[in-house]
């Protein structure tokens, strides 16, 4: 998924914000417990979509990620 989404990014960025890719990477992140870039992609996200209810629901999830140990 995570492949697939940078590389869709890479093709037609515009067009994948809109379509939302940056939530379904920031969810397959979120899902393999990288808080740091599930965090960045929600973010990216919601600058294209400020209204997008789930994905303010998401990077809530994340944010209550436990951080990796140093």
């Amino acid at each position: 998924m995570i492949q697939t989404g940078l590389r869709l990014m890479e093709v037609d960025r515009r067009q994948s914000l809109e379509m939302g890719v940056a939530r379904s990477i920031s969810q397959a992140y979120y899902l393999i417990g990288d808080r740091g870039e599930a965090r960045r992609w929600i973010r990216r996200h919601l600058r294209a979509h400020p209204d997008d209810a789930q994905a303010r629901e998401l990077k809530s999830r994340i944010s209550k990620l436990r951080k990796p140990a140093d």
